[in-house]
């Protein structure tokens, strides 16, 4: 992995937790540190509760499904699957992003590839884009029950888990 000069010595020294709020090493010391796209950025950010987001989206989200969450050697989620957790949770609640964007289920994925490039990892070779289309069009057609069943607890809890 290709990682800006101070990340994996930031990592190191930071103390993250899977369960834990990790949103300040996230946006405010991790993320100043790499040369991330814009968009990148933008949704991480909004994952993590920064910039008009409803909250944060880190304990709602599994981090990388289907894959290893590598980026914090597994300590805590990628953001970058966090990211990509609040778009699909977005699209089952029916709710645009914080610029009033609906997204849609390819341009999801492209934006979770582009991701992981910006975080130092090679672009997803066409097998891996298979499977990421494959799980994540499954997610994205089936919502999980709760947000099909009780759509306003899911916001509940977002919310609740504040924004910054």
């Amino acid at each position: 992995m290709n990682h800006a000069e101070g990340v994996e010595e930031a990592i190191a020294a930071a103390d993250l937790s899977w369960h834990g709020d990790n949103r300040d090493f996230v946006v405010g010391t991790l993320l100043p540190l790499l040369d991330v796209r814009p968009a990148t950025k933008r949704v991480i950010r909004w994952a993590y509760g920064y910039d008009g987001s409803i909250g944060s989206f880190e304990k709602e989200s599994n981090g990388s499904s289907c894959v290893k969450d590598r980026f914090f050697d597994s300590r805590a989620k990628d953001p970058f699957g966090v990211g990509h957790d609040m778009i699909h949770c977005l699209h089952h609640l029916k709710m645009a992003d914080p610029s009033g964007h609906h997204w849609g289920w390819h341009e999801s994925n492209v934006w979770y590839d582009q991701a992981m490039e910006d975080f130092g990892y090679e672009h997803l070779d066409d097998i891996r884009h298979f499977g990421l289309d494959i799980g994540s069009g499954f997610h994205w057609l089936i919502a999980p029950r709760e947000y099909r069943k009780n759509p306003g607890a899911v916001i509940a809890r977002i919310k609740k888990a504040g924004r910054r």
